[in-house]
């Protein structure tokens, strides 16, 4: 064999592994999707031992993806139900009307109670994300707004203070 007819023979060696492992790769992409798949959104943390949740009459659940730029807020504000809020990504930080404030980073796990008056906000300078699931009567808004509060120190910072 030349040295001509060597190299056509490698060559077309070569595209005819090529088909073939292109077939293996159409084949595995047309593949069967399995009848349940769960695709995993978000997941966090919470140490709160003591949750509880209570809701009566017809509900209505929201889940929402909420993106935080740097610097934005939700602004003060309640809700008619629970909601279950995951940071995905960067951190926020919750101020409450009682004058605490905590920060959430990503993998915090928020639970907010009915009613219960917030504020979260973005100091981290990038974007942050989180997953929030509402649990509200039916027919309710996602959200009432709130006035700010009046400025207080909060109870958990007056009793370290103390010590």
């Amino acid at each position: 064999m030349t040295t001509n007819r060597r190299k056509l023979a490698t060559v077309a060696a070569a595209l005819g592994l090529t088909a073939v492992l292109a077939a293996v790769k159409v084949r595995e992409a047309t593949a069967q999707v399995p009848p349940v798949q769960l695709i995993q959104l978000g997941h966090g943390f919470n140490a709160d031992a003591d949750l509880k949740a209570k809701i009566t009459g017809p509900t209505e659940v929201e889940q929402d993806r909420i993106v935080f730029q740097a610097g934005a807020d939700t602004g003060w504000h309640t809700h008619p139900g629970p909601a279950i809020v995951i940071v995905t990504h960067g951190a926020l930080t919750e101020y409450e009307d009682d004058g605490c404030r905590t920060v959430l980073p990503t993998g915090s796990v928020l639970f907010e109670s009915e009613g219960k008056v917030h504020n979260l906000v973005n100091e981290t300078g990038g974007v942050s994300e989180v997953l929030g699931t509402l649990i509200l009567p039916a027919g309710s808004p996602l959200l009432v707004p709130a006035p700010a509060p009046t400025p207080s120190v909060c109870k958990a910072d007056r009793k370290n203070a103390r010590q």
